[in-house]
Order: C-alpha cells, then structure tokens, then sequence
C-alpha cells in the first residue's frame, strides 16, 4: 500500500509496513499541502514514521537526500544532534525503545521551519530567490527533470517535450536529486553585481558514490539507526538550509563548510536553483539552474559523509589522501559487503587484487573503509528492544553512476538479510561473510587467469589482443551473477549459528568458465586451449585434496 500526504500529486509517497493498518488516517491525503508545503510531507512522514515501511520516491537520486533530510530532522526532534559520547549512545537506545517519536516535538518544530518550506514565495524551499534578478531568461521546465529529453538528446523514459509545464512532486524529486547528485560543469549564467558572470559549477557531493543506509523494519528504526554520532555543532550555526533565513554567501565557499551533524547531511549543494511555479501551484513553469559558488578552482569544503565508504591511498608525498569510492554499475553490491563490515574485524590491510583492475592501479591502496555510520552501529543497543531492531536490519544501497555529465545508471539494492548483531552476539555473521568475499574474490582471480590464457592461446600468444576478447568479461560477469545467491545462501546459515563452510564458489567459476568458453570449443584448437587452461581451476582442488590425504 502507498499512501501519500498529497491529494492531487504526490510528492512523498511511502510504503506501509508489513501488516500496519490505519496509516491513511495518520498519513493520507491532504488537501491543505499546497498550504503547508514540503513540511505536509516531511511532518507526516516523521509522525507516522513507526507505521511506514520505507519512502517509495521513484527517483534512487531523490531518495537519497530525502533520507538525509528525514535523519537531520529527526536528529532535531529527538535531540541527538547535540548529545555525544555515551549520552548519546544512551539517548538512541531510550529513542529506539519508545517506538516513535514524539508527536508534540514534530509539531514544534515544523511549526518553527514551516515558512522555508514553501515551493514558491520569499524564502522558497531550498532555492535562491535572488536568481530572480540575477540569471536571464527561464530554463525550460524539462531541463530539471531527469528522464526528459533536452536538447536534441533522444527519448529514453519520458515522451513528453522539455518545454511541457512539470507536475509539482515531479519538480521536487528533481530539485532534491540535483542537490545531491547533479552534474558538474557547463550551467545557467549568474551575474553579481559588480562581478562577471559565471556559467560554471560543481558536481554534487553523492554523484558518483554508493550511499549505504542502514534499514530498519519500519521508517522509524531507519532514522533513528542512521543518526550519526560525529562532532556536534553549536545550534546557531550547524543549521540545514530550511534552518536558516540567509541564503549562502556565493562568494565564499567556506559557508558551506560543515559545523556538525546536520549541515554535514543537508548543506553542501554546489547547486543555486529557482523554480517559476504556476499561480496555482500544481506545475513548474521553468527553472533557473546555475552555480552556488564562484570562481576558477573554487571547490567545497572537504567533509566525510557518514554513508559513503572511503578509499585511503598515500601520495608520492607519503601523505595519507582519502577519497570517496567510485560507484561502478557493473560491481555487484554485495562484493563490497565485506567492507561494510569493516569495524567486526582488525583494522583493513592491503587490498586483495581485483580482477575487475588493471594490475598496479592498487599499489599503494588500502581496502575501503565502510561508511562511519556503521562503525558504531551496535553499540549501546543490548537491550531486548533495540537488539530485535538491530538483528532486523539490513543494508540498502543507492547510487547514481555517471560519465562527466551523462548519467550512466540509477539503482537501489537491499540486502535480503540482516547483517548486524548486537553487542556480545557471537553469531557467524561477521566471519562468514569476510570467508565468503575473500574465497569468492579469490576463486575469481583464478578464474580471469583461466579465461585469458585460454584466449591467449585462441590469439596465437597474443596476450593485450586476449586481453580485449569477450570472453574475459563474459566469464565474470556469469562467475558474479550466480556467486551472489551462493553467498547469500552462506549468511542465512550463519545466521543459524553455522560456520562458513569453504568450497562453496569453485562450482560456480567452473560452470562459468564451461558456458563462457562453449562457442571456442567447438573446434579442436579451441578444445585444447580450452581444456589446458581450465586445470588452473581443477588444479587448485586437486592440490587441496593431497594436502589432506597427507594429514
């Protein structure tokens, strides 16, 4: 069932929880949305939090900074944006007891917000209402939208003409994805008085990222798990953007930098945008995109964000450069799990080598860090309450990859078990799942080495032509698709107590190998190269069952 707070448009549309009546009359439709605006959606949501499943915006980019936005005001509501150490680790476990949050509390503060919340007027939600005075003409409306044609681009999801007037929800998912994933580069001119105009902006912070969420049974334990425990900020200044009635300085990127918890997950969009909403309200007109902060080499301030993991590498310079890890479509989600659960485990040591790299572009590099929101996840919560939340959760992945300004790839992956336990839960999980990754990484690498010197010998020698036949990729990409319910098939027993059984993944590397070279040994050559290179695979068990005879 979705239920949504809008009566003809909805712009947050959720999913009731499993079994959970009666959430139409706590979060249904109302007629007064246009009067309250986004804060209708964000309110509602909040307050029926204990009785939504999850948010169903259809849009992977929206969702993910609509679930920052949640996290931040219920980091308010609930006051674990200012409490630390074990007040705040004690404040969570009293928060995730009680169920919900309090209704008295959303009211307040929305109450106090609501006037940034607006689509349109003085101070509109999250947009420059200077752009006004100092952009040019209106951008067609469809530029916003993603899926819309522009240009002379072809149609690939929406028929409809960019010029076409944008519903009103359709216009949010859009506003919000920009400010967390839109592109860099070219943009609308903006002139300031005195200065010269700037065409010119910044990628946003989760574009080419994995955001990593930790999802609980309802949208409640969602919130409240994801909160992060980083260095608060003093209340006048870690404000999000609905927070405060002065707009950025675009002449100082510093006023972007992040003061706490709540800036740090809703204030560092390089992205100024203005929407011309119709007089009543129900479409957008056109738009006005361009830059939030000037100048050659401009950038924005250095932040971690709490759900994204991290790369650390060391310069020629022996200085420690730490990156956020590149989303790669092709990359199954769950082969990065075992990095997720980095904290169970000794600290990360030098990467495994990666089929899916050129050799030598990991020198030097060490394996991701998970997300932050993540390394203190099961701590405080032993209680009877907050441990059944902590054993129910799951991971759930959301993403956009792209190619400089195309977008390559939306998506969103949930884990299909839970994955943490809490403290003093000695449950095979955690070693299960580093046995899993690292014999199917391993079984993997095999399994390349297989596949090129088959098409090595195909090739006459010829190892860079080999290397760029398809039967290297072709290999993989079988080996990942089938290892992942091997895998998954590993974690429900552990989570019955089981421990890793080894062995699991050389069934799979070899029916790949056979179905991706099928067509090369249909001649004798091709048999014979075929045969010869898929001992490296066999030769592997052999020598393992030798080792035991010998014991």
């Amino acid at each position: 069932m979705i239920c949504s707070n809008v009566a003809d448009g909805a712009w947050l549309p959720v999913r009731a929880a499993p079994g959970v009546t009666g959430l139409e009359a706590l979060y249904g439709p109302s007629p007064t949305w246009l009067q309250h605006g986004l804060a209708g959606g964000y309110a509602q949501a909040i307050r029926a939090a204990h009785m939504i499943d999850h948010i169903d915006v259809p849009y992977e980019a929206a969702e993910s900074v609509i679930l920052r936005n949640l996290i931040a005001m219920a980091m308010r509501v609930t006051g674990l944006d200012t409490a630390r150490g074990t007040e705040w680790k004690r404040l969570r476990a009293r928060v995730l007891a009680h169920g919900q949050f309090d209704e008295h509390q959303v009211q307040a503060y929305f109450a106090e917000h609501q006037h940034r919340m607006f689509v349109s007027g003085e101070r509109p939600y999250r947009q420059i209402a200077a752009l006004r005075d100092q952009c040019g003409e209106w951008s067609a409306p469809g530029k916003l939208v993603y899926g819309l044609p522009s240009g002379n681009n072809h149609v690939w999801f929406d028929k409809r003409d960019e010029d076409t007037p944008v519903p009103i929800h359709v216009a949010i998912w859009s506003l919000e994805a920009l400010h967390g994933v839109g592109a860099g580069g070219g943009c609308g001119r903006r002139q300031l008085p005195g200065r010269q105009a700037w065409s010119k902006t910044m990628a946003g912070p989760y574009r080419n990222a994995v955001s990593y969420f930790i999802r609980g049974r309802t949208l409640f334990e969602t919130l409240v798990l994801n909160c992060p425990s980083g260095t608060p900020g003093a209340p006048d200044e870690d404000v999000a953007p609905w927070e405060s009635d002065a707009d950025p300085d675009p002449l100082n990127p510093a006023s972007a930098v992040v003061t706490g918890r709540v800036s740090l997950l809703t204030g560092r969009s390089p992205h100024a945008v203005l929407l011309n909403v119709a007089p009543n309200g129900q479409t957008v007109q056109g738009v006005q995109m361009t830059w939030a902060f000037q100048g050659p080499g401009v950038s924005m301030p250095p932040a971690l964000d709490p759900y994204v993991m991290h790369e650390h590498s060391t310069d020629k310079a022996g200085r420690e450069v730490i990156t956020t890890a590149r989303a790669d479509p092709a990359r199954a989600l769950w082969r990065d799990v075992d990095a997720l659960l980095a904290h169970t485990r000794p600290a990360p040591g030098p990467r495994l080598p990666d089929p899916d790299k050129a050799a030598g572009k990991t020198k030097g590099q060490q394996a991701p860090r998970p997300p932050a929101i993540f390394a203190e996840l099961s701590s405080g919560l032993s209680g009877s309450a907050t441990a059944s939340a902590l054993r129910a959760a799951r991971v759930r992945a959301v993403s956009l990859a792209s190619k400089q300004a195309n977008d390559v790839l939306w998506w969103s992956a949930d884990s299909p078990y839970a994955l943490f336990r809490p403290e003093g839960d000695a449950t095979q999980v955690p070693p299960t799942v580093k046995s899993a990754h690292s014999e199917a990484e391993d079984i993997c690498i095999l399994l390349d080495r297989a596949v090129k010197q088959m098409a090595t010998a195909m090739c006459a020698g010829n190892r860079k032509k080999a290397a760029d036949t398809h039967w290297p990729a072709n290999a993989k990409r079988l080996f990942w698709d089938r290892a992942e319910p091997t895998f998954w098939q590993a974690v429900a027993a552990a989570l019955e107590g089981h421990p890793y059984a080894p062995g699991r993944f050389l069934p799979v590397a070899l029916s790949a190998y056979d179905e991706a070279t099928a067509a090369a040994a249909r001649s004798p050559r091709g048999m014979q190269a075929v045969a010869q290179a898929r001992t490296i695979l066999t030769r592997r068990k052999k020598t393992t069952d030798k080792k035991d005879e010998s014991k």
